[in-house]
């Protein structure tokens, strides 16, 4: 009997910390990124825009802008989808994302949950400096790699 009881205990006890402690819950909740991007080349040429993406259980997904949802194991990745080929480049805190569209090629710096971020932004019809970003116009032999999903 005391020993149903210890066990009894050990698991609320258990049970309670993984349900009530917060690094679980983040853990659990997966990661969001979110940052700017700038189009350096191709329609648009010089806009700005945002994206959102969230990182859980092994997948990648974006929540706002052009549609990914792929496995993801967390480090440099490429993917083809209906929007185009994505280079995924993870550098620490830093999600680097190149979205390559026929003609158009979109360049995001993301963040985690936006924290950090110093990527170029702009503000009412200013053009971000297009400094910021370094163009790499030479599409690597590995984007034939990988289909998302």
């Amino acid at each position: 009997m005391e020993q149903r009881w210890f066990r009894l205990a050990a698991g609320f006890v258990l049970g309670s910390f993984i349900a009530f402690n917060p690094l679980a819950a983040v853990a659990q909740a997966g990661t969001i990124w979110r940052g700017t991007g700038q189009i350096v080349s191709g329609q648009g040429h010089g806009a700005s825009l945002r994206l959102e993406v969230e990182t859980d259980g092994g997948r990648i997904r974006t929540r706002s802008g052009p549609a990914l949802d792929a496995t993801f194991s967390g480090g440099n990745e490429t993917f083809h989808n209906s929007e185009g080929t994505w280079q995924i480049d993870r550098r620490g805190e830093r999600l680097n994302i190149t979205l390559y569209r026929g003609e158009q090629v979109i360049r995001y710096q993301l963040s985690p949950d936006g924290k950090g971020n110093d990527s170029p932004q702009t503000t009412g019809d200013k053009p971000a400096d297009s400094n910021a970003f370094e163009l790499n116009t030479d599409v690597p032999s590995s984007l034939g790699s990988r289909p998302a999903g």
